[in-house]
């Protein structure tokens, strides 16, 4: 029953595929050159679209990613704490290094996503002030 719907998907997928190389084929049935391929139009996009839309404030930024920050260390820790009960004594130690590097990425990680967030921020208000 599988191999009978992956046959008839296969079958129209080559209708599908030969449909559209049809489409894209010249009048004598070659294949169009790249000269020849009209280029697509993009002066339509606006390059002067805001980076940052958030109307939060810098210490409401800070304080929204200590929360997070300091909710997956929360989890993080007690993650740990579970692994504690069920593994050897022998294991505990590469268990406790184990979660604080992974503290540590998610102290790194907070901080590049702030500091960029914040530059964002900066760069969108010095706009705004010159307009």
């Amino acid at each position: 029953m599988l191999r009978d719907h992956i046959e008839r998907f296969k079958y129209r997928f080559d209708l599908w595929w030969h449909e559209q190389r049809a489409d894209r084929l010249t009048a004598d049935g070659s294949e169009p050159s790249r000269s020849s391929r009209p280029l697509r139009d993009v002066s339509h996009k606006s390059l002067d679209v805001p980076v940052y839309s958030k109307s939060e404030s810098i210490p409401a930024l800070v304080f929204r990613y200590l929360q997070a920050c300091g909710a997956v260390i929360v989890l993080l820790l007690y993650l740990g704490r579970v692994i504690f009960r069920f593994v050897p004594s022998s294991w505990r130690f590469t268990v406790s290094v184990s979660i604080l590097i992974l503290i540590a990425l998610c102290i790194f990680s907070c901080t590049v996503s702030l500091v960029g967030e914040w530059r964002a921020k900066k760069q969108q208000d010095s706009t705004d002030r010159h307009i």
